[in-house]
């Protein structure tokens, strides 16, 4: 799922924002692609979608990486 590691290095806002964008990307792209069964343009357009929600899914995972890291650099030090 996207944003959950945001959310528990305490970024909430960042997180939520990650969780929503992934969720309306991953819902628009099933639609359309669904959709492609009736017209090939609409499968082309959720294809395309998939590949960008892939693409934030993984920038996530690496940004959650680096704000656990700060978070717990934090929590340590103090």
């Amino acid at each position: 799922m996207f944003g959950f590691g945001q959310i528990y290095a305490g970024r909430v806002g960042k997180g939520l924002a990650f969780l929503f964008a992934g969720l309306i990307l991953d819902i628009t792209a099933t639609l359309l692609i669904i959709g492609g069964m009736v017209d090939w343009s609409l499968l082309v357009g959720g294809i395309l979608i998939s590949i960008v929600a892939f693409g934030i899914w993984l920038w996530q995972i690496f940004d959650a990486r680096e704000s656990v890291r700060e978070y717990n650099r934090k929590i340590y030090k103090e």
